[in-house]
């Protein structure tokens, strides 16, 4: 009887640690999935998308989901660097997605490109334009292909008289080494995808860039006066 009594006891003890009467559970009790890309488009913009999708028990409430993302970039010397800094609270069974920012009041949209303003008033420095147009969450504009180049041609076809006069600061220069010529984001002209030049241009005595008539590149003295175009982030 001991004996029978024994493999019974076996038996039961089995079956309760993972025989076929135990209960199946999944050991994981909630998921959090965080993606982050960023990446340059056909025209040079460049693009992050922020995800964040999360899966938990019942029991564990249904308290909102959070996602906070802070992504900079710029450059020091030769060195270009991007930050990306990221905050996530989730306790639903939810899944969200990054939303476009808002961009400020006056801005025109140009399909396939972005959207850019034309400040013609006051004029400004090219530093204090570049400052201007990073209030606004942007940067002065960066042309990165013969599309993009279109935007400035556009506003010369508007026939603006201060524009016609004194052409625009655009977003490069060559302040870090003469007659390297680089945009604001650390880029060379080559490798941002424009480097059109006027007739006798670049002038490397001058080391801020504008634009002028056609879309073509020209330099001038940074502390000049000038119209400027700024350009939004949608990201670039």
């Amino acid at each position: 009887m001991r004996f029978i009594e024994y493999i019974r006891l076996l038996l039961f003890v089995t079956n309760l640690l993972g025989g076929e009467g135990a209960e199946q559970c999944d050991e994981t009790a909630g998921e959090v999935h965080f993606t982050v890309n960023s990446v340059r488009n056909v025209t040079g913009h460049r693009t992050v998308t922020a995800n964040l999708l999360s899966r938990y028990s019942r029991g564990q409430g249904q308290n909102g989901t959070g996602l906070d993302v802070h992504h900079t970039w710029g450059r020091c010397a030769d060195t270009q660097y991007e930050r990306l800094a990221t905050i996530t609270t989730s306790t639903s069974s939810t899944s969200t997605s990054l939303s476009a920012r808002p961009f400020p009041a006056g801005y025109e949209h140009f399909p396939g490109v972005g959207y850019y303003k034309l400040y013609t008033a006051p004029f400004k420095s090219w530093g204090d334009a570049q400052q201007f147009c990073q209030s606004d969450g942007g940067n002065l504009m960066v042309v990165n292909s013969e599309f993009e180049a279109e935007v400035i041609r556009k506003f010369y076809s508007r026939k603006i008289p201060a524009l016609e006069s004194a052409g625009s600061w655009i977003g490069f220069h060559d302040q870090f080494k003469p007659g390297y010529y680089v945009t604001v984001f650390g880029e060379t002209l080559s490798k941002a995808g424009y480097d059109k030049w006027d007739s006798g241009q670049p002038d490397n005595s001058k080391h801020c860039g504008y634009s002028y008539r056609q879309g073509l590149l020209r330099t001038w003295k940074c502390e000049a006066h000038l119209p400027f175009v700024c350009e939004f982030l949608t990201d670039k």
